[in-house]
């Protein structure tokens, strides 16, 4: 595969929070870029980012694995939703 086409298929995510409270999200995808900052409904925000991320296949991210996914997780399963994407593999 080439570094092109993989990098295709990786989602950027980068969130800052407070504890779990999440004030800044940011992500890249196909060209695309998705943010929310300040005060933001997190329902919708998660339910936008699913549908920003419904066709990435890879997660990038700084400190992904230590601190943005789980903070990520803890708010998904408050909301009863699970991670898009059952077979995207955080890098």
């Amino acid at each position: 595969m080439e570094v092109a086409d993989f990098l295709d298929r990786c989602l950027l995510l980068d969130l800052e929070a407070q504890g779990d409270a999440i004030y800044r999200i940011g992500a890249v995808f196909g060209g695309e870029s998705f943010e929310r900052q300040g005060r933001f409904d997190l329902d919708r925000m998660l339910d936008e980012l699913d549908h920003f991320a419904a066709s990435s296949r890879y997660l990038l991210g700084h400190n992904l694995l230590d601190h943005d996914l789980p903070v990520l997780m803890r708010q998904r399963r408050r909301t009863g939703r699970y991670f898009p994407g059952d077979n995207v593999i955080p890098l």
